[in-house]
């Protein structure tokens, strides 16, 4: 059963069945408009329907670059993930297919780029500002949380910003299915200066991570940098697990008290950490203000809307399509997929 914003309940979608549905969806059902980006597996397009009209997002992921790299496991776990969750503050899939080189993502397009940008620009955001986006991201985390997920890798380059100025997370590579309980990772996950210290020494880790995610976050938010930050990315791993948390005195004492609750070093400690999870949060001073009804509903307003201007390519079709393969070679089971709209 899947919940829904309402609260009630729905059948969960038949991935079997949409999988046979998703097979008659294929790279010839879009027209490159421009490349976004590229990664060390693949590349990000805009892209046309051919039938509609409307823009997506096209991550395009090499097979061979994630089988030598031994990244099939995380690859698969986004698709999982964007798969089978339908939240407001979380990027959509619409579509999974692959062809005999390259799996595709075909995802919501969000023009107005990442927190990161946004924050080049602001520089930092007034506590009315954070305490909006803060309660954007923290209702995503909680829904993963009640989906058996924990997401990270929560950092600024990792949320987009929609067309409504609304947040939304993205890539779920590094994520954890069905994690009810803490489990110990062998090797380092997410970026230096947004790690927690149980990251840091590697030792098990739980929900609670995402909250000190969030806590690092919101710092950044009011502060513009991350705590502990330095240069040095030793001097800035000591600092995490051992360091003193630098404070600016212009913070209120409710976003000091709720940052520093989130960014307790021992995972158990942490607000949030608890039975209640996200409800302990959401409780908190800081939130005194806030309508989770709204948020839920965006009937906020965030005012950051800058539309970044993406200029149609000159990209040959032709070879465009004899590079991406036939559809029939090197299948992987468990790929194709269609939301039911």
């Amino acid at each position: 059963m899947q919940a829904k914003r309402d609260g009630t309940e729905s059948e969960a979608p038949d991935e079997s069945r949409q999988s046979s549905v998703a097979e008659k969806i294929s790279i010839y059902n879009f027209l490159p408009v421009a490349l976004l980006g590229e990664g060390t597996y693949g590349q990000v397009f805009l892209v046309e329907d051919i039938n509609t009209g409307k823009m997506y997002a096209m991550k395009k992921l090499d097979k061979r670059e994630i089988e030598e790299q031994n990244m099939m496991r995380y690859t698969q776990t986004e698709r999982n993930i964007l798969a089978s969750i339908d939240h407001p503050f979380i990027v959509k899939l619409f579509y999974a297919f692959q062809t005999s080189k390259y799996f595709f993502l075909i995802q919501e397009y969000c023009p107005c780029g990442d927190v990161s940008k946004m924050l080049k620009r602001k520089k930092k955001l007034s506590e009315h500002e954070a305490r909006l986006y803060i309660a954007e991201v923290l209702l995503a985390i909680e829904h993963l949380h009640s989906n058996g997920i924990i997401y990270r890798d929560l950092k600024p380059d990792n949320i987009i910003i929609g067309e409504d100025g609304h947040l939304k997370l993205t890539d779920f590579g590094l994520s954890k299915e069905n994690a009810d309980s803490d489990f110990t990772s062998n090797s380092f996950v997410g970026t230096y200066a947004y790690a927690a210290p149980e990251v840091l020494k590697q030792k098990a880790h739980g929900k609670s991570l995402d909250w000190y995610l969030l806590g690092a976050l919101l710092y950044e938010f009011l502060v513009g940098l991350p705590p502990y930050y330095d240069k040095d990315q030793e001097l800035m791993n000591d600092n995490i697990i051992s360091g003193a948390l630098k404070m600016p005195r212009l913070l209120s004492e409710e976003a000091k008290d709720l940052i520093q609750r989130l960014l307790k070093r021992n995972p158990m400690d942490r607000i949030g950490a608890g039975a209640d999870g996200a409800s302990e949060i959401k409780a908190h001073p800081f939130f005194d203000t806030i309508k989770w009804d709204d948020i839920i509903n965006k009937r906020t307003k965030l005012t950051f809307k800058s539309k970044k201007k993406v200029v149609r390519q000159d990209i040959p079709i032709d070879a465009y399509i004899e590079a991406i393969g036939t559809a029939d070679e090197n299948r992987v089971e468990n790929w194709s997929f269609i939301r039911q709209q």
